[in-house]
């Protein structure tokens, strides 16, 4: 994958500004709609969940305002999400390329992927910003973010290879993500507190690798400390693997991708 990306550096740089260039193309405010989407988003969630629900973060972020506490954890969804959603069309969108023999079908998922990182970035910088204004002051720790980031990328990149792959040969796979993606997030302590979760559904949470680089979000950004290591290089491991496999698939449905289209 690495070598993947320094050989066609060039080529995905492009493909990423083409793709950024696309979701606001015609606006008048153009690329500022990246750092305006997210600012509207922490506003309304400030108003909503502070002024009329007086919602409050439980256990060690008590001290958290509930929208701050809600934002750091849709940071790594929003990555997630809005990385599969533009992904699961990335090969069918671009039959005219992935017809050229010579052209890596790898690219296209993993540009997708690409782009949700530079705007999970944007909406990062967004949210530290709304945090000075509450008082809260980031520590040390964010310089660990990034590398939480990095798995992040390597799970939505396994997911964005499956969902583009299978996607070729069945288009009802592009609703069904939008689907998946709404179970997931509500099965997600995202909205809620894991300490609301009930025993019984408590293993099912954790065994979610998504869960803990959720939870590292959290205690990186809010409460500056650093998050469980073994569980983070468990969870990367194993996510690892996942990527492995993933790209392999990909690769082996990648032969009949032109036929397909």
């Amino acid at each position: 994958m690495i070598k993947l990306i320094r050989h066609n550096r060039h080529l995905i740089a492009s493909m990423v500004a083409r793709n950024l260039k696309a979701r606001f193309a015609g606006t008048a405010m153009g690329i500022l709609w990246s750092f305006f989407l997210p600012l509207v988003q922490v506003c309304i969630y400030t108003f909503v969940f502070s002024v009329i629900m007086h919602a409050k973060a439980l256990g060690e972020y008590q001290h958290v305002p509930f929208p701050i506490w809600l934002c750091a954890g849709l940071l790594p969804w929003n990555m997630f999400s809005e990385g599969l959603g533009m992904a699961v069309g990335s090969i069918t969108g671009n039959s005219h390329i992935v017809k050229k023999t010579m052209f890596d079908k790898r690219i296209l998922p993993l540009c997708s992927v690409i782009t949700s990182l530079v705007n999970h970035g944007i909406a990062l910088s967004v949210l530290l910003v709304f945090m000075l204004f509450f008082g809260i002051r980031p520590g040390w720790t964010l310089l660990c973010l990034p590398l939480v980031s990095v798995i992040v990328f390597l799970w939505t990149l396994a997911w964005a290879y499956i969902v583009a792959a299978l996607n070729v040969f069945l288009r009802d796979i592009s609703q069904m993500v939008g689907v998946i993606l709404n179970f997931c997030f509500f099965a997600t302590p995202i909205v809620y507190s894991k300490d609301l979760v009930p025993p019984v559904f408590g293993m099912i949470v954790k065994a979610n690798p998504f869960f803990y680089l959720l939870q590292a979000y959290r205690e990186i950004i809010l409460l500056n400390k650093l998050p469980n290591i073994f569980e983070l290089c468990v969870v990367t491991a194993g996510i690892t693997l996942f990527l492995s496999a993933a790209v392999y698939l990909f690769k082996i449905l990648s032969y009949d991708f032109a036929d397909s289209l």
